[in-house]
């Protein structure tokens, strides 16, 4: 396999995901509207966060929803490179952020029934201190790509959905820091 080289500019990246508490604090004062409401915060009851999950990761939420709230914040997405970049740990490019060996218990593998609070696994962090870099939450880049055909972003951590019962959906749970899954844009 060959590797691509990238430099990349100083850059900061948040120590934990977006959490519905927040994204909805940004609804409010931002009055801000998706551009497809069809499925945007589906998860949420009656518009409002469901009760117990104010700190686990926004969803349910497109790119372009992404962006805005990254906008409001005066920030923005990271790259692939940029992401992958902290979630290996610079040079040291771990497997995992918290090191070379998987260990379901150092994330949200799925031996939940849902997202968890964002800050839950402690030991999943990487060194620079950041939470949920594989499992729990797929995570938006700001690559955004075009083959000529499809626009596509690239997607980054893994989630902690596990469908057992058929290998026909796209890859599940938590990933390696190198793995990236092209998200078509419809």
């Amino acid at each position: 396999s060959s590797k691509i080289k990238a430099s990349l500019k100083p850059y900061a990246i948040d120590e934990a995901l977006v959490t519905n508490a927040q994204f909805q604090q940004f609804l409010q004062k931002s009055n801000y509207k998706p551009f497809y409401p069809e499925n945007f915060l589906k998860h949420w009851i009656d518009n409002k966060v469901p009760v117990g999950h104010e700190d686990h990761p926004v969803t349910w939420i497109s790119l372009d929803d992404a962006r805005a709230y990254a906008r409001w914040t005066g920030k923005r997405l990271p790259t692939e490179a940029e992401w992958q970049w902290a979630a290996q740990n610079g040079t040291e490019q771990t497997i995992y952020p918290w090191g070379n060996q998987y260990d379901s218990s150092y994330c949200n593998s799925g031996q939940t029934i849902s997202t968890t609070h964002t800050k839950q696994f402690e030991i999943g962090k990487t060194k620079a201190g950041i939470y949920d870099m594989s499992g729990n939450v797929w995570q938006w880049t700001e690559s955004e790509r075009s083959d000529g055909y499809n626009n596509y972003c690239i997607l980054r951590g893994g989630g902690w959905y596990i469908n057992n019962a058929s290998h026909w959906y796209a890859d599940q749970g938590p990933q390696k820091t190198s793995f990236g899954a092209k998200y078509l844009l419809t």
